[in-house]
C-alpha cells in the first residue's frame, strides 16, 4: 500500500484536488513530469496521487459508474468484486431482511457499495487505508480490526460476507491457490460459518475442493462476468438455498443453473461428430455441463479436455458452438497446406493443456484468404496432438 492513512485523506481532501489533476495527465514513468510533480507536494502525495489516478482508471471496467470518484489503490481494485457481481451477490442477501451485514476483509469495498443498499453494512479490515477506504465508498460505518483475534459479535439478524487474502502483498505480488494458504486461514473460516446464522465465503475461482471441507454444508456457485470466471462463492447458513449443490451463473444474463455436480460421459475414441461444443466456464467449473449436455446426447471427445461433441447443431448460452470441417494430425505443413486450399485469412487457434502453443500457432497458420477458422490443438493419448479445424466463433 503507498502511504498511509493521514496522507490518503491530505490528498484526496480539498488541499489535495490540484494536485490529483495534474497527476491525471502525468506518466508516471516520465521522470521530467514526475519531478514537476514534486515541485507542487511532497514525494509521498504525489505517489498516493499517482497511485489514485492510476487505480481509478483501472476501475472503469469493474465500477463503470463511479469509478472517477473511487477512493482506491490498483492492488485493491484488482481483488474487489465488480459492481454487477456485487449487486448479484446482494440480491441474495435482500431476501433474508438482514438488519446488518459484516464485511470482513472488506477491502476497497466492493461487495460493501452493492450490500450498503440491502442492509447496513460494517467494513471491517486490518489495513486502516482499506477500511476507510470502504468507508467512503460504500457510505457504511468501518472498523480496522484483526478479525482472527478480536471477531465482531455476530446478532441474530447479522450475516457475514468474507473475503479471504488470497495474495501476497509486497514487491513480487503472488496468488494464493491453496484453500490452507487463504488469510484468514481454514480455522478462522469454520468458526465464522458456525457463528452467523449466514454468509458468504469469496473464493479463487480455481480453488481445489478437496481442500475445502464441509462444502456439503452449504452451495457453491461459480460466477462468469463477460465471459470471464472470477468467482466461486461459497454460500453457508440461510443463504444457502440449495445445500450441498452447485451453481454456475452468467452475468450480465444472469442466467443460473444448479444441480450436483458430475462428469459427461466420455466416447474417448478421438472422433468427433459433425459439431464441437465448448462450454462455459462457470457451468464447466461447477462440473455441471451434463445438465445441459446429458438431455441432447453430447459426450467429451476426448477425456479431461471438457470438450464436447455431437452429430447436430445446438445452441446454448452454456457453449459455444464450432462445425467440424477437418480433423488432421497436427502437423503445421499439412494444416497449412489444408487452410490455403479453403482460402484461409485469419486463424484462431485454441488449445487446451497447452498441448500447443497457440499465439505462435496463430501466426504461422494465417493465411491471406477470406475465411476465417478456428482450429483447436488438442492432446489426444500420451504423444497423439489433433488438428480439429472448425468454422464458428
Amino acid at each position: 500500500m503507498t502511504g498511509g492513512l493521514e496522507a490518503w485523506k491530505r490528498v484526496v481532501g480539498a488541499d489535495g484536488r490540484d494536485l490529483i489533476e495534474e497527476a491525471t495527465s502525468v506518466d508516471p514513468k516520465d521522470v521530467t513530469a514526475v519531478a514537476r510533480l514534486r515541485r507542487l507536494a511532497p514525494r509521498d502525495d504525489v505517489e498516493i496521487a499517482l497511485e489514485l489516478v492510476a487505480a481509478r482508471r483501472m476501475a472503469r471496467a469493474k465500477f463503470p459508474d463511479r469509478a472517477d470518484r473511487l477512493l482506491a489503490d490498483r492492488a485493491g481494485v484488482e481483488q474487489a468484486s465488480a459492481t454487477r457481481v456485487a449487486e448479484h451477490k446482494a440480491t441474495r442477501y435482500r431476501a433474508l431482511a438482514l438488519a446488518q451485514v459484516h464485511d470482513l476483509c472488506c477491502g476497497i469495498g466492493g461487495d460493501a457499495m452493492a450490500l450498503a443498499s440491502v442492509a447496513e453494512v460494517t467494513g471491517i479490515d486490518v489495513d486502516p487505508v482499506r477500511a476507510w477506504m470502504c468507508g467512503e465508498n460504500a457510505r457504511c460505518s468501518t472498523a480496522c480490526i484483526d478479525v482472527v483475534a478480536a471477531p465482531p459479535p455476530a446478532g441474530a439478524d447479522t450475516a457475514f460476507h468474507l473475503d479471504p487474502a488470497r495474495r501476497i502483498e509486497g514487491e513480487e505480488r503472488r496468488r494464493l491457490h491453496r484453500y490452507e494458504d487463504y488469510r484468514p486461514g481454514p480455522a478462522f473460516i469454520a468458526s465464522v460459518r458456525e457463528r452467523y446464522r449466514a454468509g458468504s465465503i469469496k473464493l479463487g475461482p480455481g480453488v481445489d475442493l478437496d481442500d475445502v471441507p464441509e462444502t456439503d454444508q452449504g452451495e457453491l456457485e461459480w460466477i462468469e462476468d463477460a465471459g470471464e470466471l472470477v468467482q466461486c462463492v461459497w454460500w453457508t447458513g440461510e443463504l444457502a438455498r440449495d445445500r450441498g449443490r452447485r451453481r454456475a451463473t452468467m452475468l450480465p444474463s444472469g442466467e443460473s443453473i444448479v444441480g450436483e455436480p458430475r462428469a459427461v460421459a466420455v466416447i474417448g475414441d478421438g472422433r468427433f461428430d459433425a459439431w464441437l461444443y465448448v462450454p462455459r466456464p462457470a457451468i464447466e467449473r461447477a462440473r455441471l455441463v451434463h445438465t445441459v449436455a446429458d438431455p441432447l446426447a453430447l459426450r467429451e471427445v476426448i477425456g479431461g479436455l471438457g470438450l464436447l461433441t455431437g452429430p447436430e447443431h445446438h445452441e446454448s448460452a452454456w457453449w459455444t458452438s464450432y462445425r467440424v470441417l477437418e480433423v488432421l494430425p497436427w502437423r503445421e505443413g499439412r494444416i497449412a497446406q489444408w487452410l490455403r486450399a479453403h482460402d484461409a485469412g485469419e486463424v484462431v487457434v485454441k488449445s487446451r493443456g497447452r498441448a500447443i502453443d497457440a499465439n505462435r500457432a496463430a501466426r504461422a497458420l494465417r493465411g491471406s484468404g477470406a475465411t476465417p477458422y478456428t482450429v483447436f490443438g488438442l492432446r489426444s493419448g500420451a504423444k497423439r496432438i489433433l488438428a480439429v479445424i472448425t468454422a464458428g466463433a
